[in-house]
């Protein structure tokens, strides 16, 4: 009997037993779930935090300093580069001549871009998001040269679809119909070596690839997607600019651009600034509208398929009106007259002295504020009254 009674109690205590362990089993697994629940969720919290940072609106995007950039990630060779239209690309020819390249290497740090230059690139970028933006830089570069380079300038790479290339002059020329012009020296003898140069890198860059190319003294204001491709404007009543232009890999695009590098291989002329870009360009477009059959609509002419527009696409104020970008007495005039373009061109080389003012009325400054904020806030984070 007593026996019978220490079984029962036996028994009676096992449960009780199993029970607290399944109890606190319980209690430790759910303990468990709630804090690996609540460290998902911080983790979650914080990704957002650092993708709402960068995507919050349209235009914030959280700026980089020079230790957060992957050099590895932004840079690429010229032979990475794929043919397309949604290609545009900027031209750094500083050290494009030996002259120039040798002073760079032993002189400068950090990359050679002005705040007006990295507002192109930034405006550009933002703007065409469904296209590539390459900057083919002809200086030195490594994976250090982003600590030597001012944080105004690398918030260009706040932007996933800006890449920097390394431009190596002679392999990029050789084999094309322009390679003599580099390796005879006819380029270093030029009496404009750097912008003839850059003409000569334009034609030669969208040949190989496609695309677009713009000139580093401009804001974009709209996309170019809208203007499909094979297109350039007037910037004169008589001149077409080669400050924006688009040229496709193939078809009548390819056509005229071989066409112009066989001309400069046997008639570049050094002695004028302007010879082997807007008047070639001027040239061979309307040599095509003569001969072919052209289309004559409201903003653009058509000319075997080849868009010309009208100068407020790209030249909404000509060469000799320059000064009215950066006058605070006409900004209301300025920014109507650019209301419809595309590209705004700032004529540099009359231009390029002139300070903008943070914080002023001045056109440049307005348009820069607003289609370049993430250099025209390190700038003002800087402190700097001018630019």
């Amino acid at each position: 009997m007593k026996m019978h009674s220490l079984k029962l109690k036996y028994e009676r205590y096992n449960k009780q037993f199993k029970y607290l362990v399944y109890i606190t089993l319980t209690l430790i697994a759910f303990n468990i779930l709630y804090l690996q629940n609540n460290l998902i969720i911080k983790w979650m919290y914080k990704n957002s935090e650092f993708h709402i940072a960068r995507l919050k609106n349209d235009f914030e995007y959280r700026s980089l300093s020079e230790d957060e950039i992957d050099f590895w990630g932004v840079s690429i060779h010229a032979e990475d580069i794929t043919k397309s239209n949604l290609n545009i690309f900027f031209i750094e020819t500083t050290c494009c001549t030996k002259n120039a390249r040798s002073k760079y290497e032993f002189e400068r740090n950090g990359m050679i871009l002005s705040i007006r230059q990295a507002c192109a690139i930034e405006s550009t970028a933002y703007l065409n998001k469904n296209h590539t933006i390459y900057l083919l830089y002809s200086c030195p570069i490594n994976e250090n040269i982003f600590k030597k380079t001012s944080k105004e300038i690398i918030q260009i790479f706040c932007h996933s679809n800006v890449k920097i290339v390394k431009l190596c002059v002679y392999k990029y020329f050789e084999g094309t119909p322009v390679e003599d012009l580099l390796t005879k020296g006819v380029l270093d003898e030029s009496n404009y070596p750097v912008e003839h140069t850059s003409d000569v890198l334009r034609f030669l860059t969208l040949w190989k690839y496609g695309g677009s190319y713009i000139d580093l003294d401009v804001i974009s204001t709209r996309s170019l997607y809208e203007l499909r491709a094979d297109f350039a404007a007037y910037e004169t009543k008589t001149a077409i600019g080669s400050a924006v232009i688009n040229f496709k890999s193939n078809g009548i695009g390819y056509k005229l651009l071989t066409e112009m590098l066989y001309y400069l291989k046997r008639f570049f002329d050094g002695t004028k600034w302007s010879n082997n870009g807007p008047d070639l360009v001027t040239k061979t477009l309307l040599n095509l509208c003569n001969n072919g059959q052209k289309i004559e609509e409201n903003n653009k002419i058509i000319c075997d398929g080849f868009t010309i527009y009208q100068p407020e696409v790209f030249y909404p104020l000509p060469w000799n009106e320059w000064e009215m970008y950066f006058q605070e007495n006409n900004t209301s005039v300025t920014l109507q007259r650019i209301k419809n373009s595309f590209v705004v061109h700032f004529w540099n080389k009359k231009s390029h002295k002139v300070k903008v003012y943070v914080g002023s009325k001045q056109p440049y400054e307005i348009l820069a504020e607003k289609y370049c904020q993430l250099v025209h806030s390190a700038v003002k984070m800087q402190n700097y009254s001018s630019y």
